[in-house]
């Protein structure tokens, strides 16, 4: 849900200044959306303070929206959530508006367990490899170049990439985007393209031409900002969560006016339509509670073999960073009532190379159409995967 234009996100923050229509600053440590953050982002007690003085800073979650367990929100949250009617045959098991937040729906639990498993391996192997994918490090400093995900990975970028400096788009400019991530988005935007309740709008032809990948270890942060630098402002951006879950704030397209604040977990996916597309958002905190089955198994218990008993021990090869060598598999796309598309993979999804990262990290993979006009190109087969 990153800003593509935002290179400062996740870094350390400071106060900050707006100008206002007459001219002068104001302190957004002030607004309604900044005091939301502070009420939601994680606070570690001070290492060098006196023990007695360490008090550890729990966090109310009271007002935070939770699509995955309805009886838990609060009555006013629970009136402003509405199901949203599918068809007889939709392949999703549920989603979601909010009247709160126009525009906004909700796929709770929409990607099943081995694609998220899927999706975290190629933004932890592939999607970070520079050569392909530029990201935060290879964007900021052209000499740098990155193979694999380390902890100051940040972001990477799929499709049409961006320009930083000017925050635009230039079309001349493009990495290769997905086709399974393009299958999936334009699939769940197929499901709710006739919904029309709380300003929500996905109607037409939608085609996923850029992403970013963000990375987001426990104690960062994604601070308030803007998606706005697309072309085609009218077509849904889509965001999908991985890894541990997220408190997500979405206020207006005024920093002033108070967001709402949801849980966003591992395999939901959200759309952003109408007034929510252009409104601030942010990321304030990341919850330490990855899902076991994206987690390294634990280590199994060997017993001691018997006195003057040889030991033989069978190794299996290693798991390489980015091995795609293993069996293919073919899974749904969709977490619902049914198989809408099928995927072959000859990723390993259960391999070690990739598990090992995912305790504390959050992985958001948020996608936008650009331009109006279909761009088929940028589906292009490995080996053209950069201009």
């Amino acid at each position: 849900m990153s800003e593509a234009g935002d290179l400062s996100a996740c870094a350390p923050h400071h106060v900050c200044s707006k100008a206002t229509s007459s001219g002068q600053a104001t302190d957004l440590s002030a607004t309604a959306f900044r005091q939301e953050e502070k009420r939601y982002k994680l606070y570690k007690p001070d290492p060098k303070a006196p023990k007695a003085l360490r008090r550890r800073c729990d966090t109310d979650f009271t007002d935070v929206v939770d699509f995955r367990d309805i009886s838990r929100n609060t009555e006013t949250n629970k009136n402003m959530m509405r199901l949203v009617e599918l068809q007889p045959n939709s392949q999703i098991s549920a989603a979601y508006t909010f009247s709160g937040v126009p525009g906004l729906l909700f796929f709770p639990n929409a990607v099943c367990e081995e694609q998220q498993s899927y999706w975290c391996h190629q933004a932890l192997h592939r999607f970070t490899q520079s050569e392909r994918f530029p990201n935060n490090k290879s964007t900021l400093d052209a000499n740098v170049s990155t193979s694999a995900y380390d902890a100051t990975l940040r972001w990477a970028t799929l499709g049409f990439k961006y320009d930083w400096t000017n925050r635009l788009y230039h079309k001349e400019r493009w990495a290769v985007f997905p086709s399974e991530l393009n299958t999936m988005m334009c699939s769940l935007v197929n499901e709710v393209a006739a919904v029309t309740q709380d300003q929500f709008s996905a109607a037409g032809l939608y085609e996923s031409q850029t992403a970013i990948v963000n990375y987001f270890p426990v104690g960062t942060m994604m601070m308030a900002h803007q998606d706005v630098s697309e072309v085609c402002l009218e077509k849904p951006l889509m965001s999908m969560s991985l890894g541990c879950s997220c408190v997500f704030l979405m206020g207006t397209e005024k920093r002033d006016d108070k967001p709402f604040a949801f849980f966003l977990r591992s395999g939901d996916v959200v759309a952003f339509t109408g007034p929510s597309r252009i409104a601030y958002h942010a990321v304030p905190r990341i919850l330490d509670d990855c899902p076991e089955y994206l987690l390294l198994p634990p280590p199994a218990v060997v017993a001691a073999p018997h006195k003057g008993q040889q030991q033989q021990q069978q190794q299996k090869p290693a798991d390489r960073e980015g091995d795609d060598s293993a069996a293919a598999t073919s899974t749904s796309v969709i977490n619902g009532k049914g198989n809408t598309t099928s995927l072959s993979s000859s990723v390993d999804v259960a391999s070690s190379s990739w598990r090992g990262h995912m305790k504390g990290l959050r992985i958001n993979i948020n996608v936008r159409q650009v331009y109006d006009e279909s761009c088929p190109f940028l589906f292009a087969a490995e080996g053209e995967e950069q201009r």
